[in-house]
């Protein structure tokens, strides 16, 4: 489930929020007051559209086509999820998500930050030497890892850089990539919270946040 940060009152056109609920070949989406709208949400569901939409830089969308001989992805089209997210995301709404694993909910969400960040960047409204501007909040340390490996994997062909924070790893090194200047941090609550604790992070500069599997972090105690 990926949630950005909620832009400003004052920009803030329609809906604080849409929930997006994707199943095997169809999605749902409501409003914030509940009203579905599903009908209303133009679906990038090709690569065509997505470039119409002159959001995604050329070599992301590139990078996503071309074929795994090729060192790409070879993804032949956006999946359902990412298909809907994507504009609504796109539109700075906050979005609550539900999907299956392995419905390439990850890169639903990723995606738009990388975006948002690499414009806030050269616009000179974020400095990420002093902290992350993307926080993705996961509730183990696999899933952390494994959301970190796609950060810098799809990260590179927007000079998006990553690091991650979980527990079961030294702290010291953990410390020196956040030190670096990461664009986006990846992390457990636990290890999130010592670093707070001992000034190691500054979450001043997020403009973008990720709570994935928020549910489970819930029944975790999180």
């Amino acid at each position: 489930q990926g949630v950005p940060a909620a832009p400003s009152p004052r920009r803030q056109r329609g809906p604080l929020h849409s929930t997006l609920r994707a199943m095997a070949d169809t999605v749902r989406v409501w409003d914030a007051w509940d009203k579905e709208i599903s009908g209303q949400v133009d679906a990038w569901d090709t690569w065509e559209k997505v470039k119409e939409k002159k959001g995604f830089p050329g070599g992301l969308i590139a990078f996503l086509q071309t074929s795994t001989d090729s060192d790409g992805c070879g993804f032949e089209r956006p999946t359902i999820v990412q298909a809907y997210a994507w504009p609504i995301l796109q539109a700075g709404t906050d979005l609550v998500g539900v999907a299956k694993t392995g419905s390439g909910k990850t890169l639903a969400f990723l995606l738009p930050g990388f975006i948002k960040l690499r414009k806030l960047k050269k616009q000179g409204h974020i400095d990420t030497a002093r902290g992350p501007a993307l926080l993705t909040m996961t509730p183990t340390r696999e899933l952390c890892y494994q959301i970190y490996s796609d950060a810098e994997k799809f990260g590179k062909p927007v000079s998006i850089t990553a690091a991650c924070a979980y527990g079961g790893a030294p702290k010291k090194d953990q410390e020196w990539a956040i030190r670096q200047g990461p664009d986006c941090l990846i992390a457990t609550p636990g290890r999130l919270n010592d670093f707070l604790e001992n000034r190691s992070v500054d979450l001043s500069q997020v403009r973008y946040a990720i709570l994935d599997e928020a549910d489970r972090m819930l029944d975790m105690g999180f």
